[in-house]
């Protein structure tokens, strides 16, 4: 029976994988505008594909995107945008070869919290909250949750789970906001506006659906295992609450380590906490997991 289900599971996702005609292998988030108001960020992505059928045209995935451009080369394409982004390049392109598309967007759908989800709810693209004459305890944070299928409303992508890439995260947020993203900080810069732009890279490919986003004030309560850094992203105000609940978090990833017999497989560790996530919320994004404050 297990060799049945195995066998099945192996022609569902080559089925799937020989459906799909590009193969992403990078993509980078250059987020440059949240505005608050509206609920909605602008930015630019750049993807970085090959294809594994020779094609003038392709497809990606959006969710209520606003398409201003996409470059190819410098050069602007023609796209159609239906169900889903229909991109017509400049020339055929034979297999095997890398090229990056540089599309110009911004979101438009609005992730609002179900009001009859007592605990949460996780909705589709960004969750934007913020305090308001209604609601004067709410922190202002940003947070996305794309499983299954939902991170193609926030910026465009493949959500095929066969479809592995790294990622980089560049996101500019006001002072003392912070973004915690997949992958390592790999810059932190100070701009003279009162702003702080921070940049992410994961060197470690995974399924898009992992790619993750938390935007807030926070405080990094930092600990090890062995070599191994644990980031634990905390209100500033419950920095005590943070240091006594994490505290044996390097003996449980000890404890890990010794019965599968396998060293934690990535540079570091992280976990942040948000508001408006179903509870009990825990969900495992790419080095990253994101926890319901409740």
């Amino acid at each position: 029976m297990k060799n049945k289900i195995l066998f099945c599971l192996v022609l569902l996702v080559t089925y799937v994988h020989s459906i799909c005609q590009i193969d992403i292998s990078h993509i980078k988030l250059d987020l440059s505008k949240f505005d608050w108001q509206k609920k909605q960020v602008s930015g630019n992505a750049s993807i970085t594909l090959s294809l594994t059928k020779a094609t003038d045209t392709i497809e990606l995935d959006a969710g209520n995107l606003s398409i201003q451009s996409i470059l190819l080369d410098g050069k602007p394409l023609k796209f159609f945008y239906d169900e889903g982004l229909t991109i017509v390049l400049n020339k055929k392109i034979q297999t095997n070869n890398k090229f990056t598309l540089d599309i110009s967007y911004h979101t438009n759908y609005e992730n609002r919290s179900d009001p009859n989800a007592i605990w949460g709810s996780f909705g589709k693209g960004l969750r934007f909250t913020d305090a308001t004459s209604v609601t004067p305890n709410k922190r202002k944070q940003i947070w996305s949750s794309g499983e299954p299928l939902y991170n193609k409303y926030w910026f465009p992508c493949k959500e095929d789970i066969s479809d592995i890439h790294t990622t980089e995260i560049i996101a500019k947020v006001d002072f003392p906001l912070m973004v915690i993203a997949n992958g390592k900080l790999k810059n932190l810069q100070v701009n003279s506006e009162n702003s702080r732009t921070f940049h992410y890279v994961s060197d470690n490919a995974f399924p898009n659906y992992l790619t993750s986003i938390v935007i807030g004030e926070y405080e990094d309560i930092l600990k090890y295992h062995k070599q191994t850094p644990i980031h634990n992203f905390g209100y500033p105000n419950e920095k005590d609450a943070v240091m006594a609940t994490t505290c044996l978090l390097p003996d449980m990833m000890a404890f890990l380590e010794e019965k599968t017999g396998q060293a934690y497989p990535f540079y570091q560790y992280s976990q942040v906490v948000v508001q408006d996530y179903p509870f009990p919320g825990s969900v495992g994004q790419h080095t990253t997991s994101i926890l319901s404050d409740n």
